[in-house]
């Protein structure tokens, strides 16, 4: 989760937020809208908005005042650039500038590289601009990462990753002989069936308990905790199914043991009778006298 947190840029953030009426100020709350922002149509107006953030951050690098419109949805600009109102288009299509300037011819464009290049031979030409780094490619990826790490951060594949500690842990059981190797399959169903049904089950519960306490970021952070706890309880129950389904081997495993433990103690007995046997013939034993000339 933090992992994927971290990978959601916090201008794509900014930039969902001001696009969007909902109150979207971190990666939690950019999570549970990712589904919404991956849609075909939302992306591209997600990307408008993630280019306006990053020429913002770069003009403000280079020591100009730049502010916002007071609404997402303002005609003709969208940066108050030392005082000028300035467009910002990130797009491969020409149509995107000739629109605009049919319209405000007199109000400028930070164009990302690509658009910028193809409006060299326009009349308008010197009214449209880029900034170093400003590229396509460069938005989109941002964006792009950013919505891949909200989606997964809102739905971590817990299961996977459960049924997954459940196999190799399943393999080493079967290799120490804690299972029979040719029931490892059958006992690798039965571990994946407890655990993606305790893992699913607490996820729901955790979320839903999560939505009424704290809201739609307690959602996001109890149903993963919870799904990732309820492993801890899959041993126990396992082990009653397990003992269940392979009573005939359990059986025999018993029996072998009970055996094992009954010629350990009478071993251990036979060699308990042996020691004091030497004791008592050592006790009773007359010490030997040593030569007279070996005496000083």
């Amino acid at each position: 989760m933090l992992h994927n947190a971290a990978a959601i840029d916090p201008r794509v953030v900014t930039g969902a937020d001001f696009w969007r009426s909902a109150d979207i100020g971190n990666p939690l709350e950019f999570a549970q809208h990712a589904a919404n922002f991956a849609l075909h149509g939302s992306d591209i107006a997600l990307r408008g908005y993630t280019a306006e953030q990053f020429v913002l951050g770069k003009l403000i690098e280079d020591g100009h005042h730049v502010a916002l419109p007071g609404a997402s949805n303002n005609p003709g600009f969208d940066l108050i650039v030392d005082g000028n109102p300035v467009q910002v288009k990130c797009a491969q299509n020409m149509s995107q500038l000739e629109d605009h300037f049919d319209k405000y011819p007199d109000i400028p464009v930070i164009a990302n590289a690509e658009l910028a290049a193809q409006a060299a031979d326009k009349d308008w030409a010197e009214q449209v601009i880029t900034i170093e780094g400003f590229e396509l490619e460069t938005i989109e990826a941002l964006m792009q990462r950013s919505v891949d790490a909200g989606l997964d951060l809102a739905d971590p594949d817990l299961l996977g990753l459960a049924v997954g500690v459940g196999a190799v842990g399943g393999v080493i059981r079967a290799l120490k002989g804690e299972i029979p190797v040719e029931h490892l399959p059958a006992w690798m169903v039965v571990d994946s069936v407890l655990r993606g049904t305790l893992v699913l089950a607490a996820g729901k519960f955790g979320a839903g308990l999560g939505l009424i306490v704290i809201g739609p970021a307690g959602a996001l952070m109890l149903g993963p905790a919870l799904g990732a706890a309820s492993v801890l309880g899959v041993g126990m129950l396992r082990s009653e199914v397990d003992r269940r389904i392979n009573r005939e081997w359990h059986d025999k495993l018993r029996s072998n043991a009970a055996a094992l433990h009954e010629q350990l103690v009478c071993s251990l007995k036979k060699r308990i009778d042996l020691q004091l046997d030497r004791h008592r013939i050592l006790s009773n034993k007359t010490p030997l006298a040593l030569p007279e000339d070996l005496y000083l």
